[in-house]
């Protein structure tokens, strides 16, 4: 039986870009796309690897916006695909343009409640 993604072939593997606050986004970024460059020198035996970069746009704790477009753009030039978890952002970041950005995927869920 299986049990997680991981046990199914081609075994993907976990790789996490841990951030230590206080920080600077200028750091995130640069920290960030060094841990890419790290990944993407590493290929499989057939060439197809594939990296997916699962990016959140407000860390809820300690509730920091992360500098999530630029993240984007570094995944783009490494050819990397960008999954963007945005649900924290809607009502808190203004003017998200999702068509300048380019993730390749955005993620959010909007539910508006009545009495």
């Amino acid at each position: 039986m299986l049990k997680y993604l991981a046990d199914l072939p081609p075994h993907p593997t976990l790789s996490t870009f841990d951030l230590q606050f206080p920080t600077t986004h200028a750091k995130i970024v640069q920290d960030f796309e060094e841990h890419i460059k790290q990944l993407t020198k590493i290929t499989d035996v057939t060439g197809e690897r594939k990296i997916v970069a699962i990016i959140d746009t407000i860390a809820s704790q300690p509730g920091v916006l992360l500098p999530w477009k630029e993240m984007v753009a570094i995944c783009r030039e490494a050819g990397v695909i960008s999954v963007i978890d945005g649900a924290h952002s809607i009502g808190q970041e203004l003017d998200i343009n999702l068509s300048e950005v380019r993730p390749d995927f955005w993620v959010s869920v909007c539910r508006s409640y009545t009495s």
